[in-house]
């Protein structure tokens, strides 16, 4: 039994033992007829992490994104997920985890994240999105991350606020995007390669996804 319980802590440990994670999942709607989810971000290690327990004890039937057949319906409880094991596999075969990994983020000066981007091609800011269309920012952006041609700033994250600004427009939801690698600005790829996001030297932002505000990276 001991060597069962050390098996559990050491899993638990491997996937929510970070100093910085905090819950994500609160309330009954993290509750339903399909399963129990949990979650909680880890901004250090740039990912999120999900337990899923499907209501029927079943397996998934795919792995990315980790979905369940439940009640004659195919159910995906996070989107852009995918079904972690850790090494040795895992201590419970009633549930799974699942992460989502962050691509790119930026954080503030005591590590906490106020911006990310994810390999599908979303991104979550605590502040909020202003479109330059044409001209420069209207307010002030401290320090951060800056995309700048030869004279203009094209891209602000301002790593206090989590605000953002793009010299031109966001276009949200592209089911291609190709980019000219010579001569666009920040290009995002997933693990296989995959353009997921981009900016171009007008200051458009391109996503596979959606851009989220006001949001807790």
């Amino acid at each position: 039994m001991s060597t069962r319980v050390g098996d559990v802590l050491s899993e638990l440990d491997d996937m929510i033992g970070w100093d910085d994670r905090f819950l994500i999942t609160f309330d009954a709607l993290d509750w339903d007829d399909a399963g129990i989810l949990s979650g909680m971000r880890i901004p250090s290690q740039g990912k999120e992490i999900y337990r899923y327990t499907p209501s029927n004890k079943s397996s998934p039937i795919s792995n990315s994104p980790a979905t369940w057949y439940i009640a004659d319906q195919n159910v995906t409880p996070v989107a852009n997920g995918s079904i972690y094991t850790p090494s040795g596999g895992s201590i419970s075969d009633a549930g799974s985890w699942i992460v989502v990994q962050f691509v790119f983020s930026v954080q503030d000066n005591s590590g906490l994240t106020v911006a990310y981007f994810d390999d599908s091609g979303n991104v979550v800011l605590k502040g909020d999105l202003e479109e330059g269309e044409g001209s420069g920012p209207s307010g002030t952006y401290g320090a951060g991350l800056k995309v700048k041609d030869s004279t203009n700033d094209l891209m602000i994250i301002d790593a206090t606020t989590g605000n953002m600004f793009i010299r031109g427009q966001l276009y949200e939801e592209q089911s291609s995007l190709s980019p000219s690698q010579q001569v666009d600005e920040f290009i995002m790829k997933d693990g296989d390669g995959t353009v997921v996001a981009y900016l171009d030297p007008s200051g458009n932002l391109y996503l596979s996804g959606v851009l989220y505000e006001d949001m807790n990276p």
